[in-house]
């Protein structure tokens, strides 16, 4: 869903967001082949799982092109370069060579996606942590127009995100980008109690504190805007 969100914002449309949906849910099928301690330990990783983990794009992308035959060789090419940086660091090693644009679209929604979610080894951070780390790594790790396009979309106060305004309570963002502030609904009251029927409210800077975690609030952000969708 996020690199869709990307490849609209830029353009794609028909055939190429198609092509840009099966990367992105097939970029880390290599992973299924990873032994478990190497997907679930909590503590760093040895050289040698380290070594197993870097093996996971080349595993997805041959396993992709065994299955599905000719027409996934685009799918198979962002398995295969999802981690590639742009700078021709990270792995696999592309000798030199751009990775495909769909797979650098593929690779910022990757990296907001680990950053915003627990880990194994790590607690979930904050999508504006998230948001810094894309733009320190935009013309380096990352595509600077795929970074740009992303973070104009997501705007300040991305959907889904939660902050404590100034009156003690826990806001949801449900829609950001307005001239007059974001839209959220209150989750929590000023004592730190679940609100049964959330409460619509608008965000202006002035009423934000400050960012707050979605793990230590207790609250499911993907349950609140399906609930508002619905």
């Amino acid at each position: 869903l996020l690199s869709l969100t990307i490849g609209r914002g830029m353009g794609l449309e028909g055939g190429e967001l198609r092509d840009l949906a099966s990367g992105a849910l097939l970029h880390d099928l290599g992973r299924v082949l990873l032994g478990e301690i190497a997907l679930t330990k909590k503590g760093s990783l040895t050289s040698e799982e380290w070594a197993q983990v870097r093996l996971h794009p080349q595993e997805g992308a041959q396993a992709i092109l065994a299955a599905a035959g000719t027409g996934q060789e685009v799918t198979a090419t962002v398995a295969l370069e999802h981690h590639a940086r742009l700078d021709g660091d990270g792995y696999p090693d592309l000798a030199g060579r751009t990775p495909h644009p769909f797979s650098r679209i593929v690779a910022v929604a990757d990296a907001y996606d680990a950053v915003t979610s627990r880990r194994p080894h790590r607690a979930a951070r904050t999508p504006q942590d998230a948001m810094r780390i894309l733009s320190e790594g935009s013309g380096s790790a990352f595509d600077p127009e795929v970074v740009t396009s992303f973070l104009s979309l997501l705007g300040e106060r991305p959907p889904g995100s939660l902050f404590q305004v100034r009156s003690g309570e826990v806001v949801v963002v449900t829609c950001s980008g307005s001239d007059t502030g974001s839209q959220g609904l209150v989750v929590r009251d000023p004592d730190g109690k679940s609100v049964a029927k959330p409460q619509p409210v608008l965000l202006s800077d002035e009423d934000v504190i400050g960012p707050v975690l979605a793990e230590e609030a207790g609250i499911d952000p993907s349950a609140v805007l399906e609930a508002v969708e619905a």
